[in-house]
């Protein structure tokens, strides 16, 4: 199953907004996107997540509660994620088991072509 993260995010802000009006605002789209965000975050998780009144949310179903509070952790993770790509890479350390590791290195990095930077 693919999960759209836009989505998901804006299925915790209406969660926690309770009304469309106030979660469009925050997220700055019309009511109009939002509806269909959230609608098609329903067709993929094949559930509805609440029930619709007039004037916004009637109520978040028991499955949109608990997806609520998962995606909250979804959302979390893919953050960590996407900012652990920014942190440098741990150094590389190269051994050859039985000879001395310096010398044959040494070597080695003599013998590759010079790069221009």
């Amino acid at each position: 199953m693919e999960l759209n993260l836009t989505e998901v995010a804006s299925w915790t802000v209406l969660a926690r907004a309770g009304h469309y009006g106030r979660a469009a605002d925050e997220l700055h789209v019309s009511t109009s996107c939002l509806t269909k965000r959230i609608q098609r975050l329903e067709r993929q998780l094949g559930t509805p997540l609440m029930e619709r009144a007039p004037g916004g949310v009637l109520a978040i179903t028991g499955p949109g509660r608990l997806f609520a509070i998962r995606a909250e952790r979804l959302l979390d993770d893919a953050r960590r994620l996407a900012t652990s790509t920014h942190e440098p890479a741990a150094p590389v350390v190269v051994g050859v088991p039985g000879y001395d590791g310096a010398r044959v290195l040494q070597r080695w990095a003599r013998d590759q072509p010079r790069t221009v930077r």
